[in-house]
């Protein structure tokens, strides 16, 4: 099933990906913070960011979240993270 991009907005606006912000780390969090935590002057590229949860997990030198959902990306910036950028 292909979602569009009316469907992406719809999903984070009703709060269906909510969960993932309570998650004390996804396997993908895993494998990009062990990274970055040895490397703090990345520069991270967060391709299908939603709500850029990730970088709350990382030590970094400069974050890009980059998503389809105008509403994640909204939200995303709605947090104030220093260091990052959010663009849909």
């Amino acid at each position: 099933m292909k979602l569009t991009k009316a469907d992406w907005d719809r999903q984070f606006s009703l709060g269906t990906w909510n969960f993932l912000s309570s998650l004390p780390e996804s396997g993908r969090n895993v494998i990009i913070g062990k990274y970055c935590h040895s490397r703090p002057d990345a520069e991270i590229l967060d391709v299908g960011c939603g709500f850029g949860t990730v970088a709350d997990f990382l030590k970094y030198k400069y974050y890009l979240g980059i998503d389809i959902s105008e509403v994640a990306v909204r939200k995303a910036k709605e947090k104030g993270r220093i260091n990052c950028e959010f663009e849909c």
